[in-house]
């Protein structure tokens, strides 16, 4: 038996038990979920950043079964280069892939993002120890110092303070101090503590120099998003740093805050769990915007924002190249005042890896052309949500804006390698965009 965690009201909460039934099977075993009966009369039939997912709201009475396990498990436990990490770090190279799954659940999912994690996880601070308070120059970081990397592994067995966010892309959950050190809060338990959050990417494969420039671009990209009037991760405080061998990117956390001096912090659930898809699932566009909109439920107004945030998101993927559209890459992030989607994050020019990164979430065969669209046919299908407003009195105007873009984004250092990539297609983005019959 498991308890899930969720922090809210500036304390985490052991909110439910979670029983997976037969634990060497892993994410293939039956698994049950059942809330706390204290915390279910708190918080009871909330169906937003208080329940573990949208899919399951607080229910005082009876347990929720799924096989597959629940699919918001696989948003807060390791994966991508987190889970080669835990494997290691835990011993389980001997054990079953499904065997490793309940492990890493029940072991590695310390500090995820958003606002859940599991209590059995948790580390005991030993008595007398130092840890909580040794903080290291942001230097070290950078350079993924071995003295910091073997703190992060005194810090609960390779903190999932350290690795708890997934992708490929090595990561690390740090605290920033304004005296430019760096610390892995594995506890979460100082509310007052206003540090810095940070998710610090590191380039992903064999740390090339394409992969190198990818992660630089995509520190571009998102000042460049923002520029443009969209939702992003914060540039402000954004920071991309050159180590000696590589760079990294540090992202300020969109998933916590701090309200009248204490921390707050939001829950965030991926469209693959909202979705209750397995990773790596391939995704319709159209189902997924009809599921989302179910679960937020909002008014027509906020319906047509939706749906035309959401096709201009994936037209943005389209011309920038970002073809890592998977279902984990978007999500719905979960407030006290409401919910909405999630500001773009895992935006790079992806089409440019070496591995050949390809689009897992499509609008159907006969509605699009590549990896391009075909307004014409699109368009009625979009009406369905969206009718004739002004949304689409000014859209004719939007994608102009596009074209635009890449003189920016691509200046200096990366104008020789990424505008003249065949597999990004820049050189004839106009075209492209005028090909969408927008």
């Amino acid at each position: 038996m498991l308890t899930l965690q969720l922090f809210i009201k500036g304390r985490w909460h052991d909110a439910a038990q979670l029983n997976i039934q037969h634990p060497h099977q892993g994410r293939e075993s039956p698994a049950l979920l059942a809330y706390n009966f204290d915390y279910a009369v708190e918080y009871l039939d909330r169906n937003d950043y208080a329940s573990c997912s949208l899919n399951y709201p607080v229910m005082l009475i009876g347990s929720y079964a799924a096989r597959p396990w629940f699919t918001f498990l696989d948003d807060i436990m390791p994966a991508g280069a987190s889970r080669r990490y835990w494997i290691q770090q835990l011993g389980l190279q001997g054990k079953s892939a499904a065997e490793q799954d309940f492990w890493l659940l029940k072991s590695g999912t310390i500090a995820p993002v958003g606002n859940q994690r599991i209590k059995e996880s948790i580390p005991a601070l030993p008595a007398q120890s130092q840890l909580r308070d040794r903080r290291f120059p942001s230097e070290w970081a950078i350079e993924r110092d071995s003295d910091f990397l073997a703190y992060a592994q005194q810090m609960g067995a390779a903190s999932g303070g350290a690795t708890g966010a997934g992708g490929e892309a090595p990561k690390l959950l740090l605290r920033y101090t304004p005296q430019d050190e760096v610390w892995i809060d594995t506890w979460q338990d100082d509310v007052h503590n206003q540090d810095a959050h940070y998710l610090v990417k590191y380039p992903r494969g064999a740390r090339s120099a394409i992969d190198c420039d990818i992660l630089r671009a995509e520190y571009h990209y998102y000042h460049e998003l923002a520029s443009m009037g969209f939702d992003t991760i914060p540039c402000e405080k954004m920071k991309l740093c050159e180590g000696s061998r590589y760079p990294s990117l540090w992202l300020p956390r969109f998933d916590v805050s701090y309200i009248a001096g204490e921390k707050v912090m939001y829950g965030l659930e991926s469209v693959y769990s909202i979705m209750r898809k397995p990773p790596g699932s391939y995704l319709n566009h159209f189902e997924v915007i009809s599921t989302l909109i179910t679960h937020l439920n909002p008014d027509r107004r906020a319906q047509e924002a939706f749906v035309i945030e959401w096709v201009k998101r994936d037209m943005l993927n389209i011309a920038f190249g970002n073809s890592d559209n998977h279902g984990r890459n978007s999500a719905i992030l979960k407030k006290d005042t409401g919910m909405w989607l999630a500001p773009i994050y895992d935006f790079a020019p992806m089409k440019a890896d070496p591995e050949g990164v390809v689009r897992t979430t499509q609008w159907g065969r006969l509605l699009r052309r590549g990896d391009n669209i075909n307004g014409n046919r699109l368009l009625p299908h979009w009406m369905t949500w969206c009718h004739q407003t002004d949304y689409w009195l000014s859209w004719p105007y939007w994608p102009d804006s596009l074209s635009d873009s890449k003189s920016v984004c691509f200046s200096e250092v990366y104008q020789h390698r990424f505008m003249t990539m065949p597999a990004l297609g820049f050189d004839y983005l106009d075209q492209r965009i005028e090909g969408w019959q927008l």
